[in-house]
């Protein structure tokens, strides 16, 4: 049950963001939820991999500072 729980989740979590998106009336909030969505994703299956490769540590840094720029937008 607790394996079946492990894969619900994400799921879940997955469609509610997605349609969560649908529902913003604010590009940049649409365009977070969506990011933070495929971060997420990326994180789930990076921890099933035993090793990361460097270009991989770098797409997840690229994805977490797409979210903090859409998040503070032109501040110093």
């Amino acid at each position: 049950m607790s394996a079946l729980a492990m894969e619900l989740q994400p799921h879940f979590l997955f469609n509610t963001l997605n349609a969560t998106c649908t529902l913003v009336h604010s590009d940049a909030a649409a365009r977070m939820i969506a990011r933070l969505s495929a971060l997420r994703r990326r994180t789930l299956e990076a921890g099933r991999q035993p090793l990361a490769t460097l270009a991989d540590e770098f797409e997840l840094v690229e994805m977490y500072l797409d979210i903090q720029r859409i998040r503070f937008g032109s501040r110093p």
